[in-house]
């Protein structure tokens, strides 16, 4: 096909322009959504830990009913391992304690969730589930808990 001289074929693809301007509408794009992914990203994990807790309180319950007291090995609750307990995807530790102040192991526990690798750059440090069932995460900015397991 010819072309008149001074006029360009329809055909002729994008000119460099285009292609920049395409690139920045993109990156623009990006910017503004992969924070938001990777809050949701996290959350989504901190709401696998708090289900592992809940699995994990339900556990204990079983090992009461048996034992007629909680315990902190968590052997006997079913793991593998006592020393290192995770979460099926190893983005935070599980523990057990017993619960502080007057109330003994025999009767309470307190069950954490440690964030790991990138999971720690959450902005909760710590996801608490108690034997009374009350709910707690502490604020990384702050240090201070707060109840419930919204955010």
């Amino acid at each position: 096909m010819s072309t008149k001289p001074g006029h360009q074929d329809e055909n002729s693809g994008f000119s460099l322009i285009e292609l920049l301007i395409t690139i920045v509408v993109i990156a623009i794009l990006a910017v503004i959504a992969y924070p938001n992914y990777s809050e949701f990203i996290l959350k989504s994990r901190r709401l696998d830990a708090q289900s592992e807790l809940m699995d994990l309180a339900h556990r204990q319950e079983r090992h009461y009913a048996a034992n007629a007291t909680y315990t902190v090995d968590m052997t006997a609750l079913g793991y593998d391992n006592s020393a290192l307990v995770t979460t099926a995807e190893g983005y935070y530790q599980l523990n057990v304690e017993a619960a502080t102040g007057a109330c003994p192991l025999s009767r309470c526990f307190l069950l954490k969730a440690v964030p790991l690798g990138h999971q720690a750059n959450d902005r909760f440090s710590v996801i608490r589930l108690h034997s009374s069932g009350s709910k707690e995460m502490r604020d990384k900015n702050s240090g201070n808990f707060q109840t419930g397991w919204e955010d």
